[in-house]
């Protein structure tokens, strides 16, 4: 049984419809969950666990709320003895049909590092009308980590929500260390995954991660981040040449203007060039790729009454709207840590918009 690694905090009924969601379409499914809360949280966290221990196979470990999200997931995955680990935060909803399938082709491809499903991003504006997103992914399998690099970089992805290597995950939490800038987040994660390694996106939905006003995360930084912190961006530029030029032949020099460009792609994107928005996007290579268009297939069609992909995953959409209208009515998540602010709102007036990170 591979482990579902679940960090948390200051969220335990978001936990708690997330153990349901799974005891009802995964009963036995092994959940190791990494819990950074404030004490304050801690009794109805245990009650969660309690009233969803029986359908599932639960390891609770409980975390100093001062430790580092980084360092609670390091140690947390260093203390397990799987080879490919899943790991989701405490209010998304994964289809885990989709990420066994990446197990067993991680299985038997051992030169990649992630196996992964399209993402449906879930978003409530108010009690009457929800948002879709579709996030994509697509296979990057060149033997060649230039050309993975490259690709990636035209039409980035998150790779997080995924059947993963253990090793590999422990990896990144150490290149997520030495390069943390808010607007390369979930590239740099790809960027270090396809240098790892190749990826395998699947023709189906994988998960479903969702956003509610109640819920504290990441506020995204201005456009101009990438001048703000200056020094970083160049940093991080002088990260990847060095690893660019160490995983493959090429010379410091060459190796540099590929970074430069890898920096270049993001930052072009993050100040208004996304690819989508290109003249002919919608013809290219990329958004036409085979997988690529069976995602959308699946999204599309998980909307529309009486097709299959609606009959296969139409309960689980159902499972995470309801439980996203009870946790926003409820509003219990994020109350606050009285030793520290009175409120998740007055929290994040006091740090212009700060973030509680799960």
């Amino acid at each position: 049984m591979v482990p579902l690694v679940i960090p948390t905090r200051n969220r335990p009924m978001s936990l708690s419809f997330l153990l349901k969601y799974l005891g009802e379409f995964n009963p036995g499914q092994r959940v190791v969950i990494a819990n950074g809360s404030h004490h304050s949280y801690l009794a109805a966290y245990e009650e969660a666990v309690r009233d969803n221990d029986s359908l599932l196979q639960i390891e609770y470990k409980e975390y100093d709320s001062g430790l580092h999200f980084r360092d609670r997931m390091v140690d947390c995955v260093s203390g397990l003895d799987d080879d490919i680990i899943f790991v989701g935060a405490d209010d998304d909803f994964p289809v885990l049909d989709t990420l066994y399938q990446g197990v067993e082709f991680l299985r038997a491809n051992h030169d990649h590092v992630v196996a992964i499903g399209g993402i449906i991003c879930l978003s409530m504006l108010d009690e009457d009308q929800f948002n879709a997103k579709f996030l994509h992914a697509f296979s990057l399998q060149d033997e060649d980590i230039v050309s993975r690099l490259s690709k990636y970089s035209q039409w980035a992805f998150a790779t997080s929500y995924a059947a993963t290597r253990r090793d590999h995950y422990l990896e990144r939490c150490n290149n997520l260390q030495l390069n943390a800038m808010k607007i390369f987040g979930d590239y740099n994660v790809g960027l270090h995954d396809c240098l790892a390694g190749k990826i395998k996106a699947l023709p189906e939905i994988g998960y479903f991660t969702t956003k509610l006003a109640t819920h504290s995360r990441f506020g995204p930084p201005s456009r101009l981040h990438y001048l703000e912190h200056a020094q970083e961006t160049l940093n991080l530029r002088d990260y990847y040449t060095e690893k660019i030029a160490s995983t493959t032949a090429i010379d410091n020099q060459e190796a540099r203007s590929i970074a430069d460009k890898l920096i270049a792609m993001k930052i072009a994107h993050w100040t208004g060039g996304s690819p989508q928005f290109l003249d002919g996007f919608g013809c290219s290579s990329l958004f036409r790729d085979e997988t690529v268009r069976k995602q959308y297939d699946a999204f599309q069609d998980l909307f529309r009454q009486g097709t299959a992909e609606q009959k296969k995953l139409g309960g689980n959409l159902r499972k995470v709207v309801d439980a996203m209208l009870e946790i926003s009515e409820a509003n219990s998540d994020n109350h606050g840590e009285p030793e520290k602010y009175d409120s998740i709102e007055y929290f994040l007036a006091s740090t212009n918009g700060g973030i509680s990170r799960p």
